[in-house]
């Protein structure tokens, strides 16, 4: 919640994969906002919020994480400027 609190209107933010990023998702609704996402769990919880572009990045498909992975993925980022960036940790 605390993370969501720090977007505003008019942000473009980048949300990684994750469980905990995707738990943030809930409290991003109701914003008008840019998401650029490798997660396929971000792009199914944002697609129909109002207000909320979603921008996935290409890549590998990872089943096990539910995400994209890879040199395209990395590519994709390289050329992508945002206000926030979130991500997770994976063990």
């Amino acid at each position: 919640r605390k993370a969501a609190e720090l977007v505003t209107d008019d942000s473009t933010i980048i949300l990684l994969g994750g469980s905990t990023v995707y738990s943030m998702c809930r409290f991003l609704s109701g914003k008008n906002i840019t998401v650029i996402t490798n997660s396929i769990l971000v792009l199914d919880r944002l697609r129909d919020e109002k207000g909320i572009r979603v921008i996935l990045l290409g890549g590998v498909f990872n089943p096990k994480e539910e995400e994209v992975w890879g040199p395209l993925t990395n590519a994709g980022l390289r050329y992508i400027r945002a206000d926030y960036m979130f991500m997770g940790t994976s063990s």
